[in-house]
């Protein structure tokens, strides 16, 4: 008597890549059952295909391929129909490259998909594809390479291209963020720059200037931010604060002041 077949992630990958062959076949009934010539096709080929790869003995029957078929999405069920070992064409959208037809995975864990994006990220480059990335890190999240590219493409960090590759959207951002401060300090400019810069506001800043009219007055700009309107009042006023003159002078309207 035969073992109970054991079906894992690696072997329905073989099924699916050997069912991804037979597309013409799996469009062209509108009902499947395990005797439909098409699903005799994908099972005599993926028990060669799996005792190569697998080197194992153990065997499956058709109905069995049928039924991983249909969990795949290759095909559809309807109420009652799966008891009856009987399934129909899938729907035109439901397809392989939109990865609707593919083994279904166990459900990530919590934290799980920031650490394959993080990962991703730190290995693509022009030389290492997302697919080949995905491959290398399959190991360290005891899934495959494939999980991991569905993965991605369900939570869309990646875009397909035309090749079937993948590669990250230009969007996508990866959680390698750096501390506050020093993101604050990577964007600071030079003190030199800082200096240049102040300079130029105090010459702009005479424009502004009303605190040392003779009577009080307002001026009216339309400038954009750092032409000096702003300097002007404060430098004044500190200028003020060296030469010993009272506050009044600033808060006080019957005194010289800088509105």
């Amino acid at each position: 008597m035969n073992k109970k077949y054991r079906w894992n992630d690696p072997k329905r990958e073989v099924l699916l890549h050997v069912a991804a062959q037979y597309d013409r076949e799996l469009k062209a009934e509108r009902e499947y059952t395990d005797e439909t010539p098409g699903i005799k096709k994908i099972h005599q080929q993926y028990l060669k295909k799996a005792q190569k790869q697998f080197q194992e003995n153990s065997y499956c029957d058709a109905r069995a391929i049928l039924y991983q078929l249909a969990d795949m999405n290759f095909l559809r069920q309807r109420p009652l129909s799966k008891k009856q070992g009987v399934f129909y064409r899938q729907k035109n959208d439901i397809r392989l490259d939109n990865y609707k037809i593919c083994v279904k995975y166990k459900p990530l864990k919590k934290g799980e998909l920031d650490k394959i994006k993080s990962g991703v990220c730190e290995r693509v480059s022009a030389e290492r594809s997302v697919n080949k990335a995905c491959d290398e890190m399959a190991a360290q999240f005891g899934r495959t390479g494939l999980n991991l590219q569905k993965v991605l493409f369900d939570n869309h960090l990646v875009d397909q291209t035309t090749s079937g590759e993948l590669r990250l959207r230009s969007d996508c951002r990866i959680d390698n963020v750096q501390p506050l401060h020093e993101c604050i300090e990577l964007r600071k400019a030079p003190a030199a720059v800082i200096n240049e810069i102040n300079e130029q506001r105090a010459q702009a800043a005479c424009f502004y200037s009303a605190h040392r009219h003779d009577s009080p007055a307002m001026i009216r700009s339309s400038d954009g931010t750092g032409f000096g309107k702003s300097y002007s009042v404060i430098e004044e006023f500190l200028k003020d604060l060296n030469h010993g003159e009272s506050l009044l002078n600033i808060v006080d309207p019957g005194f010289k002041t800088a509105v």
